[in-house]
């Protein structure tokens, strides 16, 4: 789809990957030490994530689909309630029961974001804006990050 860089869509589903990967591992993990680390991650991955669907991809929503369409009120509301989750989980002790029962919530409303996004939100906003506007918007997220399209983020000077 998009030989001259990453469209918004391919960007924002690799997050997707990104961010279900590591809550499998999180899921599994068994020792609290390990645990922190990778909900830190989760927590990064997902606050990044969001902030390029809310700055970028959901005000070029709101201008090419007619309203109604896609109810993007709803779909900020559930990353509010992905970001809550994620809170909670911050201040419940990462040994417990009620840790891997949040853990559990969590994944299930990523995954229904996910699955809304992924056979909703992106399907019709394709159908609306021509190649050229998905890559814009693609390297506008990951200029968000501190990426460029084709580069790894910059983790600090080489040694």
């Amino acid at each position: 789809m998009d030989s001259t860089g990453r469209s918004v869509i391919s960007v924002l589903t690799d997050d997707h990957r990104q961010v279900e990967e590591l809550l499998v591992r999180l899921r599994d993990a068994t020792d609290p030490e390990e645990r922190r680390p990778l909900l830190d991650e989760v927590t990064t991955a997902m606050v990044q994530h969001a902030a390029g669907e809310e700055t970028v991809l959901y005000p070029a929503v709101r201008e090419a689909l007619p309203y109604g369409v896609i109810n993007v009120e709803k779909e900020i509301a559930t990353h509010v309630e992905i970001k809550e989750a994620l809170w909670n989980l911050e201040e419940t002790d990462a040994a417990g029961s009620e840790f891997e029962a949040l853990v559990t919530d969590l994944i299930a409303k990523v995954h229904r974001s996910v699955v809304n996004e992924e056979n909703g939100v992106f399907p019709w906003f394709a159908q609306c804006v021509g190649e050229r506007e998905l890559i814009e918007l693609g390297a506008r997220v990951q200029a968000l990050r501190g990426t460029r399209p084709g580069r790894a983020p910059d983790v600090g000077p080489a040694e």
